[in-house]
């Protein structure tokens, strides 16, 4: 009994929450973003009647990235501009810096998202997948876009948290909130690695552990990638100093 009422107040949190959820994607001016918001809830059946090409998921992501452009705006400009002026000036350049970062990030992460689906894709035949390039793209893709789309409200309610984490009174405030919220996304973000395998397992016709593989493989190796490229970084940055300390220049330098 206990716990039909906790489900039921569950569900009616849920319910509340996408409604929310729904205000927000009436406001993206995008006609697909019903698409991503549905696919949260239902992934194989949107994946299904939404096999859409290679060109069309490319200018899904960039419509997300362009309207994520506009929140992160919203979100530390004002904070950045305000120090410009409490620092004469200098802190202009820094929001001059961040809005050149930002619009290349636009620019750029869509394709990096493609190189990626492209090494998940690699991993998908080599465990014996069926689907092809455009389908696989699509599983990739879409739970990053569904949860770009079911996120929208708390990213809506952090942009005055960050806002306020400007004034010292109530900043301390500000980050306890921020706090919950961050593990909410956190818990909504692991949401979205199994709507992935989902989706995988969807197009890729692959049994449970192979799509399990087909998503963490990747990532694991990317991870080491990334390491091996900060050891060799480091390793390169201290045989150079090495090297200079060890060079005749170097030593004359240390002789009376």
């Amino acid at each position: 009994m206990i716990w039909g009422v906790i489900m039921s107040d569950v569900d009616n949190w849920i319910a509340a929450y996408f409604s929310y959820v729904d205000r927000g994607v009436a406001m993206i001016p995008y006609a697909r973003a019903k698409i991503w918001r549905e696919f949260f809830l239902n992934p194989v059946a949107v994946l299904q009647k939404d096999g859409v090409g290679l060109g069309q998921r490319l200018k899904d992501l960039y419509a997300m990235m362009g309207v994520e452009f506009i929140i992160l705006c919203l979100m530390y400009l004002p904070m950045l501009l305000v120090m410009g002026i409490l620092s004469a000036g200098s802190g202009l350049i820094v929001a001059g810096i961040f809005l050149a970062i930002m619009i290349a990030a636009v620019l750029i992460s869509p394709l990096m998202t493609f190189l990626y689906s492209l090494l998940e894709l690699l991993v998908a035949k080599l465990l014996g997948g069926s689907g092809d390039m455009g389908a696989n793209f699509n599983a990739s893709t879409l739970p990053a876009l569904s949860l770009f789309v079911v996120q929208l409200p708390l990213t809506v309610l952090t942009i005055p948290l960050v806002w306020l984490s400007m004034v010292p009174m109530v900043s301390l405030c500000a980050s306890c909130i921020q706090l919950p919220l961050a593990i909410v996304v956190g818990v909504l973000g692991l949401y979205s690695y199994y709507l992935k395998y989902l989706g995988f397992r969807e197009v890729h016709r692959l049994s449970p552990v192979r799509a399990a593989a087909v998503v963490i493989l990747p990532i694991i190796l990317m991870a080491a990638i990334i390491v091996l490229v900060v050891v060799l970084t480091y390793a390169a940055m201290i045989a150079m100093v090495m090297g200079l300390m060890a060079s005749p220049s170097s030593t004359g330098l240390l002789q009376p």
